[in-house]
């Protein structure tokens, strides 16, 4: 993750400490997942609320969220120890020193809550910026399949961060069954800015 989404986390975190006297401390079990996840050796995207904040939109995040294969699941499952993570279960690790909670999104396995199943990391665009982290369109495409109401907020404050003509070559790369959603959000960000550029100080 490069290192001006760190330090984002980072002073997310800090934010959230003098708030509420707590914070999950993900900048700090990410440098130790990154070092697990390449020395697998196998395919991986980070999504979920870190690719968020890669993508421009500073939120708290509790978790650290990665789209694998199965190979990979194993591999992960594997190395863990050696690394500072321990196993909670087939599918989450756990970093020791944080408690940061590490998901793994294994392609071909369903989607909570969803008919559909999560994609292999290898069918889904890179960032530019940082080859582990999933593509902006990529993230909108997995965030509307997800469709939790955290999601859709996702897709909403991303959307809000782009100009027309980035809109239009991220809506043809989001799934041709999701792009009249992705529309609708587009506008409903649209309107929000409007509001927020306007309303007074």
């Amino acid at each position: 993750m490069d290192s001006t989404t760190v330090a984002q986390l980072a002073r997310l975190r800090r934010l959230a400490h003098s708030m509420t006297g707590n914070a999950t401390a993900v900048d700090q079990a990410l440098p130790e997942a990154r070092k697990l996840l390449d020395e697998s050796g196998e395919p991986y995207r980070i999504v979920g609320g870190l690719a968020v904040v890669h993508h421009g939109y500073a939120r708290m995040t509790e978790d650290i969220d990665v789209l694998v294969t199965d190979a990979g699941r194993l591999a992960l499952l594997r190395l863990a120890g050696a690394h500072g993570f321990t196993v909670e279960s087939r599918n989450r690790l756990r970093h020791t020193a944080s408690g940061v909670r590490v998901d793994l999104l294994v392609a071909g396995e369903p989607i909570p809550r969803r008919t559909e199943a999560y994609p292999s990391p290898l069918a889904v665009a890179s960032s530019e910026r940082d080859p582990g982290v999933v593509a902006l369109a990529g993230l909108l495409d997995l965030k509307l399949l997800a469709h939790r109401h955290q999601d859709l907020a996702d897709v909403v404050a991303l959307l809000k961060r782009v100009d027309d003509a980035r809109y239009v070559d991220l809506e043809s790369k989001v799934a041709p069954v999701r792009r009249g959603e992705l529309a609708d959000l587009r506008r409903d960000a649209l309107e929000e800015l409007a509001f927020e550029t306007s309303a007074p100080t």
